[in-house]
């Protein structure tokens, strides 16, 4: 009977114990914790997942950090700052046929941005996710990718994304005014520390 008693407080204490871990943690803490495991599970980003041919599908938003992120307003501001881009890259006339990526198993890449192709050689840095694109004239650009749920989201630091715009404005050659480079060139100046790109799917 004794060591039923003693076999009950110690559950007892051991139960009391973990209530004590848990409620000492805050709510973000678990959440924090929860979603990083989520993504973990979800992200599939490696060398041989990023290979093949990715369409457009839509814009892409992301802060460089979290701290950042709540500081522009959280989703929020991200949600805003894709529905911006969709407008402008609607008016640029990105669409899945003409822009795309395609990164192949022997390190090259083609890249077709509103119909205008660029081809190179990439290098995938598993440890920093990024790509490393370089062209015909050697210089290199870095994206930031993830590869989770069968779609890829590539994105660049802000100042790229406008330039690109830009090039692409000038391909497109049919627009009289400059309502969608203003909206790029606006998002980029209005959120610091932010990454700019698209979502792109097989």
């Amino acid at each position: 009977m004794k060591g039923k008693t003693l076999a009950r407080l110690c559950v007892s204490l051991l139960l009391l114990q973990c209530s004590c871990v848990l409620h000492a943690q805050s709510w973000k803490d678990l959440l924090g914790g929860l979603k990083s495991e989520i993504e973990k599970i979800t992200d599939k980003t490696s060398e041989t997942s990023i290979i093949g041919t990715w369409k457009y599908d839509s814009p892409a938003c992301e802060f460089k950090s979290d701290n950042l992120l709540s500081k522009a307003g959280g989703k929020v501001a991200s949600g805003k700052v894709e529905e911006e881009l969709a407008t402008a890259c609607s008016k640029l006339k990105l669409s899945s046929e003409n822009t795309y990526y395609q990164f192949n198993a022997d390190s090259t890449y083609v890249q077709c941005i509103a119909g205008k192709q660029t081809k190179g050689t990439y290098v995938y840095d598993d440890e920093a996710k990024t790509i490393v694109m370089k062209g015909k004239l050697g210089i290199g650009q870095t994206m930031y990718v993830t590869v989770s749920s069968g779609e890829m989201t590539l994105v660049f630091d802000a100042d790229w994304v406008l330039s690109a715009a830009k090039g692409a404005a000038n391909i497109a050659g049919k627009y009289t005014d400059n309502s969608a480079l203003s909206l790029f060139s606006s998002v980029s100046e209005n959120y610091d520390g932010m990454r700019l790109g698209f979502h792109l799917k097989p």
